[in-house]
C-alpha cells in the first residue's frame, strides 16, 4: 500500500506537465512581449538616426552643388580675365 501512496498517478504527472507547460508558455509570452517593446524602441532610434543622416546628406549635397557652381563661376571669371590680359598685353606687343 505504501507503494501506491508514493508513486504519482499518470493523472498527477499529466497535471504537473500541463502546469509546467503553462508556466513555460507564460514566460515565453512575457519574453516575447519585452522583446517586441525593446525592438520597437531600437527601431524608433534607428529611424531617428536615419532621418538625421538623410538631412545631413541633403545639406552636404546642397553645399557641394553650391561649391560646384561657384567653382564654374570662378573658372569663367578666370577665362575672362585671361582674355582681357591677353588683349591688354597685345596692345604693348604691337609695333608703333
Amino acid at each position: 500500500m505504501s507503494e501506491n501512496v508514493t508513486k504519482p498517478t499518470i493523472e498527477t504527472l499529466l497535471e504537473r506537465l500541463n502546469d509546467f507547460r503553462q508556466s513555460v508558455e507564460t514566460r515565453l509570452d512575457k519574453i516575447q512581449s519585452e522583446f517586441e517593446i525593446r525592438f520597437s524602441e531600437v527601431e524608433k532610434r534607428l529611424d531617428k538616426i536615419q532621418n538625421g543622416v538623410e538631412i545631413r546628406l541633403d545639406k552636404i549635397h546642397g553645399e557641394v552643388k553650391e561649391t560646384h557652381s561657384e567653382f564654374y563661376a570662378l573658372r569663367a571669371d578666370f577665362r575672362e580675365l585671361k582674355a582681357e590680359f591677353h588683349e591688354f598685353r597685345s596692345q604693348f606687343n604691337q609695333p608703333a
